[in-house]
């Protein structure tokens, strides 16, 4: 299975990372634009994990988007089973949904059937930007905090791959490249 991380934090992403592999395996020191893959076994599964930190980060051109995404296609060979979305309440405001949509966009039109979203703090409030980008993941939320170990993520992951029949998300054309 190949998951692909996309935040705005390097040290965020680099958590979610680790907690999934059970070990320190990413770098929160990393530079912010370097895009990592590293492997590892969750539960019973061979997983690869592609962490790109910096991918949401609202000031980036499409022409940087386009070549970041185009990396993390070659590293999931072919493509992701699953998009993570690391996203913060507090933090999500129009300028953020346009560029998650951006992004999402740049890897293929059917990327919201194969992307959840993953909040790290407890919710303290509801927030609507933030809500319509969940409504487009086909409503899949999970909070980090109300998980007790990487098996309940690896299931809703393993949920995501079954809805699409096993099948990797196909990268648009433009991005392949």
């Amino acid at each position: 299975m190949r998951i692909v991380l996309l935040g705005k934090s390097v040290s965020e992403n680099s958590r979610v990372g680790n907690f999934l592999l059970g070990r320190a395996a990413f770098d929160s020191e990393a530079p912010p634009d370097v895009v990592e893959r590293i492997g590892g076994r969750l539960k019973d599964r061979y997983v690869t994990i592609i962490n790109s930190p910096q991918l949401l980060q609202t000031h980036l051109s499409l022409r940087h988007i386009t070549q970041t995404v185009r990396e993390c296609v070659y590293l999931s060979d072919q493509g992701p089973h699953v998009i993570v979305l690391l996203l913060k309440r507090e933090q999500c405001s129009t300028e953020d949904q346009e560029c998650v949509e951006k992004v999402l966009d740049s890897f293929s039109e059917k990327v919201y059937q194969h992307t959840v979203v993953l909040t790290t703090e407890e919710p303290t409030k509801t927030n609507d930007i933030l809500q319509k980008i969940i409504q487009k993941c086909l409503n899949r939320h999970i909070s980090l905090q109300r998980i007790s170990s990487p098996d309940d993520l690896l299931q809703t992951f393993e949920d995501i791959v079954q809805m699409n029949d096993g099948r990797h998300l196909v990268c648009a054309e433009e991005t392949c490249k």
